[in-house]
């Protein structure tokens, strides 16, 4: 994907992120480190959840189809590994845009996502998979968190900022 492409995704994400903002009851993203999800089967952005809460579901068999984080302590820069195209371009936060992994709208799960730290303190991840349930958490300035060519689906994922 050339740098045009992954702009015009950025600005599709943000606009849909604006499009379908938590109702207005809902308390502002606050954290360090805050992420969303694309539910595949709800078709819609999952609330934010910041500094190690979980973003996705748990026990109802629902994909993540895509996820986008930033932080205020470093540049995230995530990779993901999607159904059927494996593992996409690095797309990274910027200008106040977040770092993007995934597919929005084409039912295509995320199996797995590589979270990286550009500079700073080192990045913690954690997801809940398919069939697997709680991986254990990878802390580091690089980390993986779900599968590559097992066909699972990602349901549920957390990051935080390494104490």
């Amino acid at each position: 994907m050339n740098r045009f492409a992954r702009a015009a995704l950025a600005v599709c994400s943000l606009l849909a992120t604006v499009a379908v903002a938590p109702s207005a009851s809902a308390a502002p993203a606050v954290g360090d480190t805050c992420y969303k999800v694309w539910l595949a089967s709800a078709g819609s952005w999952s609330a934010d959840a910041c500094d190690g809460q979980g973003a996705g579901t748990e026990g109802e068999s629902r994909a993540i189809e895509g996820f986008a984080a930033s932080a205020t302590w470093t540049t995230l820069c995530l990779t993901g590994h999607v159904q059927n195209r494996g593992n996409q371009p690095e797309s990274c936060q910027s200008g106040g845009y977040p770092g993007y992994a995934g597919t929005q709208g084409v039912s295509l799960r995320l199996e797995g996502v590589h979270i990286r730290s550009k500079e700073g303190p080192d990045v913690c991840a954690q997801a809940h998979v398919q069939d697997i349930g709680w991986q254990a958490p990878q802390c580091g300035n690089k980390v993986w968190v779900g599968t590559t060519g097992q066909g699972l689906r990602l349901e549920k994922i957390k990051v935080w900022k390494k104490p």
